[in-house]
């Protein structure tokens, strides 16, 4: 991948279904963590507001003992696209090591909309903050991490909030 020389950041946003792609991106190809040993480069990438994520154990924060696909991807490790065996030893290191932020907006609790609500995702929590809130503090337990979540003040499940707010606005400028 040749990037241009005058480039000194690079930041990679996703909101919501984008959100949920940026993650198994980061999980499962090589191009981002190759990207952050480039010193060159300051390398960033903010998920916001994902319906769900993929998790590296058989650990939820919900149990369900009638769900007995919940650790299938998307949702975990088990039964993998051929592109995720090919990295399955590495996926963990390489996330971990990844500059990422997480952030959720307030309001975004609602269970409507396109919001998944099968078993698998539900063992992640009820709507997108509750989720977010439980994926960051497994991160964080199980793997000795020190992920932050921003929450965003009085914002919804909508993107043009979201890209509005401050707190996304002083992210992006800190970087």
């Amino acid at each position: 991948m040749e990037i241009h020389h005058n480039i000194k950041k690079i930041i990679i946003v996703g909101h919501s279904a984008g959100a949920q792609l940026l993650q198994r991106y980061l999980a499962l190809s090589n191009m981002p963590y190759e990207l952050s040993l480039n010193k060159k480069y300051k390398t960033k990438f903010i998920i916001i507001s994902p319906g769900t994520f993929m998790y590296f154990s058989k650990y939820r924060p919900i149990k369900n003992d009638h769900c007995p696909k919940f650790n299938n991807y998307k949702y975990g490790m088990e039964h993998l696209n051929h592109y995720g065996k090919k990295h399955a030893d590495t996926i963990v290191s390489r996330y971990l090591s990844l500059d990422i932020i997480y952030m959720v907006g307030s309001l975004d609790i609602k269970r409507g909309g396109n919001l998944l609500k099968n078993c698998k995702a539900d063992m992640q929590g009820k709507n997108r903050k509750q989720r977010s809130e439980n994926f960051v503090r497994y991160l964080n337990d199980t793997y000795k991490q020190k992920n932050k979540l921003i929450i965003l003040p009085n914002v919804p499940h909508n993107y043009k909030k979201v890209f509005q707010s401050h707190a996304l606005r002083q992210v992006l400028l800190n970087i």
